[in-house]
């Protein structure tokens, strides 16, 4: 499945996108994430999409993944 990383998050793992092995969950490729990219951290400040839908209305990190979705992982945006 492809990950795609932007803006701050980019500059955290040193690459634009990887092709990740299919996770059951969006919580067990969380945990495949963090130990391949130590210095990310899926917090508040964290916004991740599944297919372009927000992985909360999705079920948060019980959201279930299938082979060929599109994970992109970026900074939440506040300002006004």
């Amino acid at each position: 499945m492809m990950v795609r990383f932007f803006s701050s998050i980019k500059s955290l793992t040193g690459t634009a996108s990887v092709e990740m092995p299919h996770e059951k969950t969006m919580g067990d490729l969380a945990k495949s994430l963090t130990a391949l990219y130590p210095k990310l951290q899926f917090d508040n400040d964290v916004l991740i999409l599944i297919n372009g839908a927000n992985f909360h209305s999705l079920g948060g990190w019980e959201a279930g993944l299938k082979p060929g979705d599109r994970i992109d992982i970026l900074p939440v945006l506040i300002g006004g």
